[in-house]
């Protein structure tokens, strides 16, 4: 339940910074990833 006295942009901007805090962490993983294949297959 929400209350009632939540302002509806003060709420979707929370759920955005969520949505950004979940997603900048695994573009950041997955950049990392990337760059160790990478440097991996230029080891080989």
């Amino acid at each position: 339940m929400k209350p009632v006295s939540v302002d509806p942009a003060m709420t979707a901007r929370a759920e955005l910074l969520n949505s950004t805090a979940t997603i900048l962490p695994l573009r950041q993983v997955a950049q990392s990833c990337q760059n160790h294949d990478m440097t991996e297959h230029s080891e080989h």
